[in-house]
């Protein structure tokens, strides 16, 4: 089978230093690294960009086309040697992009990728948003016993960075039964805005999203991170943890787009290719990038 490197058959691009202000950079981060449960995430970019093919790219409400934004597609981040550089490499990429001021679109791999791509950014820490959509909160500061950088605990690791602020995270679509008592107590004492799905669905999708650009306003810097678990799996069957009672497509669909525009970068994680039927979620998770893109205001 031929291996698909460039997402919606775009333009590939081999060096950073080429890229500019006006682009948007698709980058693969093919790694098992930090994985709990099954393993096979690593091969979700290349799932991810194979499904992209079927798409013309062309959205109906909006009567534009993926092709009239400048593009590019990095390939992916694979020249880690080890855990620790791939926490380098990937550090390395984000603090080049942010500079650049770039959007970047980092597809995963698991959700640990998200605390390099955070800690890699090349702006005052201060000044950054966190919107953290995924059924879990991945707060435990070890787990299992001993590990310290896995999926489990990655937003803890991320909220350990010098100069992120608490009031910058807001956590959305907390559900399902693999959290843990002190877990949930650890966060909801450290984080003020966490959102469960029963919340969400209490006070509508509608004013969720009005509270959280509210809450974001006068941030500088806005990172999405979007872990496909906190999809139903009805809708997205093909992840490593899977979580009953999440978003329906068209829910993340329309928060996807009703957040793009305040997004500075996005990333998607937790797509396991080897469960995925029918490839059901990388064709979502190829919808949803497009969506982001076609939907950011620099876009406009």
């Amino acid at each position: 089978m031929r291996c698909i490197k460039i997402f919606m058959n775009t333009f590939n691009l081999d060096d950073l230093d080429n890229l500019t202000e006006n682009d948007i950079i698709i980058i693969g981060v093919p790694s098992d690294y930090g994985s709990i449960y099954d393993e096979g995430n690593m091969k979700a970019p290349e799932a991810i960009r194979r499904a992209s093919l079927q798409y013309s790219g062309v959205n109906y409400d909006v009567m534009k086309t993926f092709h009239d934004y400048n593009v590019v597609d990095f390939g992916d981040i694979k020249s880690y040697k080890d855990f620790d550089s791939f926490l380098e490499e990937i550090k390395y990429v984000s603090n080049k992009i942010s500079k650049i001021k770039a959007y970047p679109i980092y597809i995963g791999g698991n959700h640990l990728i998200t605390y390099p791509i955070i800690d890699g950014l090349g702006v005052p820490k201060e000044n950054i948003g966190l919107i953290w959509i995924d059924s879990h909160l991945d707060f435990m500061d070890e787990y299992p016993e001993g590990k310290k950088f896995t999926i489990a605990t990655v937003l803890r690791r991320i909220f350990e960075i010098e100069n992120i602020k608490p009031d910058n995270i807001v956590i959305l679509g907390i559900h399902g039964n693999t959290h843990g008592i002190e877990e949930i107590e650890s966060a909801k004492s450290s984080i003020p805005s966490i959102y469960s799905m029963s919340f969400i669905e209490n006070t509508g999708l509608d004013n969720i999203i009005k509270i959280i650009k509210n809450q974001f306003i006068d941030i500088d810097y806005i990172h999405i991170t979007l872990d496909l678990d906190v999809i139903d799996p009805a809708f997205a069957p093909g992840v490593s943890v899977p979580e009953p009672g999440g978003f329906t497509s068209r829910e993340i669909l329309k928060l996807i787009r009703e957040l793009s525009p305040i997004s500075n970068s996005f990333d998607i994680v937790e797509l396991n290719p080897l469960k995925d039927n029918s490839d059901i979620t990388a064709k979502l998770a190829s919808s949803i990038i497009i969506e982001n893109i076609l939907h950011r205001k620099n876009g406009e």
